[in-house]
């Protein structure tokens, strides 16, 4: 059970107006408070998008209504609805039941935040949507919905998605001036990010955050719930039966209409529900015992973990509605929840949910070409090609990228690091390029093998910008970044990901700001500029034809385990991964020369190949996950090309194998020093007469460059598994990694 704290944000209460509103046999519903800024509603909410969009047809207006009118007289008067539920159908039936003085009895909440392209409905969730946060468009939005509504204000007003492209400060700071003016009443996120949500309300109260919850989806419990608490936030639980899992199981899968998008989730996929009824069967004993049905148990189980919860269950039916409303009377034990949650841990729920966050903003934003796209995960992420019967070229042939544009962290750093915050110093590049490159290596990493095989010109870092030349390409990759905001360096995948958008028009000019602190201006100027000479500048039609490269994550893991146990570390791979839509693996962390020197685990921590276990089976854990993601995004883009290429194996092997391939001893590293003390590659120290830090005679041998990072001569080995695809899941070679992919 999700850990409560010693306050909560919400205390059930029957205020005096609420006397008459009876649920069918089971008393009365309760008040809570939601949040600690004032907003009271229902002890249970009704969740209204089942009634217009996604789950099938829509219900007829008039029967809608009814229901609607009937939960209101039992009390549960916390309505959610959504301007992108229809689009607009259901805000609109929403307004003609709060006709005739009903609006005066609810709590009125509404999104916005996603859109469809071009208003095209499609039954697969995710598919034409985006995501859209600016100024502009939150008071559109919500004019719109008062219009629909036939309201005055909004009670609750939610930011469905979180667009990325927007800083979350200037979104807010807009919801906070709609408050101002009485159009609002109090604000919410609906699927943020922990780091998101205290942003958001260090700018204006935040009062619930919607999210989902329930027996088999309790991913929230890590980070964002327990923020929420700290900051006394409410929260609201969406799809706390599983989608409709616990209504009868497998049962309720095979009788959902063809066009409801539920069929698409992972988890409605005949191979999971096979897998997952052994859970539902388990509710529904303990069910029987309890004398209640599966459904309200488990909709009980959400209502036990704080009165600062409310779920807020959808249905079209009234002997549903008032099936639901009773699992309030439902009381568990600790030893029934314990019970409830041992069934559904992880292992015994299959495939991923759908957190699509509509297919992640970074997927949508990218335009729609980029449903096309060729990615690699590195490991490594390819991506960028469109696929056309088959093949890039029409054919199964050769792909023909023009440009790479590569996002990650030091292992492929070209020289952002260098330009922007401190040079890389010698001997650092000496080996290839008779000089620092602003690689940390002493020659090529394996971005740059790869741009050599498909004969395109070593990127150019896009912090180093003056008189660059981006016609092929660039390289967002900065030294220190992570996926999640928040660890070394404020250049994080977000980040990173921005400027590529940015960099995708000629002329353009993006204000980001990080937490407030790092704020910095990104211009882009036109062709004839001084700046770009012409010639330089990438051409706008290669975006979907070239190739996507990720290879980022190892500090996610780094920052974690320095600031915290390996229990907490891998028990926050999903929240990590949830930022990442597309993925990469990571290499062995406990092979790092200074993970096993810096390592102060008890005796017997290190593996036959001298590695330090605990480290690598998180990192393994990280790459299982990530790959499970892939194989979700195949599924939802089919058109797009995956690449997954085991990184962890090449690097693992080549450790194990050190002396058989010609190299010394894998942990000692050949640039900086530690004997007892850290020197850093390219500096030295002189200690009682002694100076330390000079570099090895010989880098072809050394597996480690600087302790952390690899030498030009292990790059090319690892890059050559890479290159052939020997590692790739499919199994096929970078040259051919635009065709289409299949999960194997």
């Amino acid at each position: 059970m999700a850990s409560k704290g010693a306050v909560l944000a919400g205390a059930y209460s029957v205020p005096s107006n609420s006397q008459g509103r009876v649920r069918g046999g089971a008393g009365i519903v309760k008040r809570m408070k939601l949040g600690s800024q004032g907003l009271e509603v229902s002890a249970q909410g009704l969740g209204c998008m089942g009634m217009s969009a996604f789950y099938g047809a829509p219900k007829p207006d008039q029967d809608m209504i009814s229901l609607i009118h009937h939960a209101i007289n039992s009390g549960v008067t916390f309505l959610d609805t959504s301007d992108i539920y229809g689009p607009f159908t259901n805000e609109i039936l929403l307004g003609k039941a709060l006709k005739g003085g009903v609006r005066d009895k609810v709590e009125l909440a509404t999104k916005f935040g996603v859109r469809f392209v071009e208003n095209k409905m499609e039954v697969d969730v995710g598919k034409n949507m985006e995501v859209q946060g600016d100024p502009a468009y939150v008071r559109a939005a919500l004019e719109s919905s008062l219009k629909r509504l036939g309201v005055d204000s909004i009670d609750l007003y939610y930011q469905h998605r979180i667009d990325t492209s927007v800083p979350i400060e200037v979104t807010v700071g807009e919801l906070k001036k709609l408050v101002e003016e009485g159009k609002v009443k109090y604000i919410g996120l609906s699927e943020a990010s922990a780091s998101t949500i205290r942003r958001a309300h260090a700018v204006h109260p935040i009062t619930a955050v919607q999210l989902e919850w329930s027996l088999w989806s309790r991913d929230a419990e890590r980070e964002i719930i327990p923020t929420c608490r700290e900051l006394g936030i409410g929260i609201v639980a969406y799809s706390p039966l599983g989608r409709g899992f616990f209504t009868s199981g497998a049962k309720f899968v095979e009788n959902l209409a063809h066009d409801d998008s539920r069929k698409n989730l992972p988890r409605f996929h005949p191979e999971n529900v096979e897998h997952n009824k052994t859970l539902f069967e388990r509710v529904s004993d303990l069910a029987a015992r309890k004398g209640c049905t599966p459904s309200q148990l488990a909709l009980a189980w959400v209502h036990h973990q704080g009165n600062d919860v409310c779920p807020i269950p959808g249905t079209t039916k009234i002997a549903n509605f008032d099936q639901n409303i009773a699992a309030l009377s439902v009381k568990l034990t600790p030893e029934e929840l314990a019970e409830l949650e041992s069934y559904a841990s992880a292992d015994a729920v299959k495939a991923e949910k759908l957190q699509i966050s509509y297919l992640s903003p970074y997927l949508d934003s990218l335009g729609t070409n980029f449903r096309h796209a060729v990615l690699l995960v590195l490991g490594l992420l390819l991506g960028g090609q469109k696929v056309v019967n088959g093949g890039a070229d029409g054919g199964s042939g050769s792909c023909r990228f023009p440009a790479i544009y590569n996002f990650g962290d030091s292992n492929s750093d070209t020289g952002a690091i260098s330009a922007a915050i401190s040079e890389v110093p010698p001997p650092n590049g000496e080996t290839f390029f008779g000089k620092p490159s602003g690689r940390l290596s002493d020659g090529r990493l394996i971005i740059d093998f790869i741009a050599e095989k498909l004969q395109i010109p070593y990127l150019s870092p896009y912090l180093d910008s003056l008189g660059t030349n981006f016609l092929h390409g660039a390289n967002f990759a900065t030294g220190g970044s992570s996926i999640r905001p928040g660890g070394y360096s404020p250049f994080h995948l977000g980040i990173q990901i921005s400027h590529k958008l940015s960099s995708s028009v000629q002329s353009h000019t993006s204000n980001v700001c990080y937490l407030n602190v790092l704020c910095y201006e990104i211009k882009l100027m036109r062709l004839e500029t001084e700046i770009l000479a012409p010639g330089r500048l990438p051409r706008p039609e290669d975006f979907p034809k070239a190739l996507y490269t990720f290879d980022i994550g190892q500090n996610d893991l780094a920052y974690g385990i320095q600031h915290g146990t390996i229990e907490e570390v891998r028990a926050s791979i999903p929240a990590i991964l949830s930022q990442l839509s597309q993925a990469i693996s990571v290499g062995p962390q406990g092979c790092l020369p200074y993970s096993v020197i810096y390592d102060k685990s008890k005796p017997g921590n290190l593996d036959k190949s001298g590695c330090v276990k605990p480290l690598n089976a998180v990192a393994q854990e990280f790459n299982r996950q990530l790959k499970n993601s892939i194989m979700l995004l195949r599924s939802l883009l089919p058109l797009a090309a995956f690449t997954y290429v085991d990184v962890y194996s090449a690097k693992y092997t080549l450790i194990s194998d050190a002396k058989k391939q010609g190299f010394v001893d894998p942990f000692d590293f050949c640039c900086g020093s530690y004997y007892g003390f850290h020197i850093d590659c390219g500096r030295k120290a002189v200690v009682n007469g002694t100076v330390y830090g000079n570099p090895c005679s010989s880098p072809t041998t050394h597996i480690s460059w600087d302790g952390i990072h690899y030498s030009q001569a292990a790059n090319a080995l690892i890059a050559s598994r890479i290159l052939n695809g020997s590692l790739s899941d499919p199994p096929v070679s970078i040259t051919h990694a635009c065709h289409s992919s299949k999960n194997t």
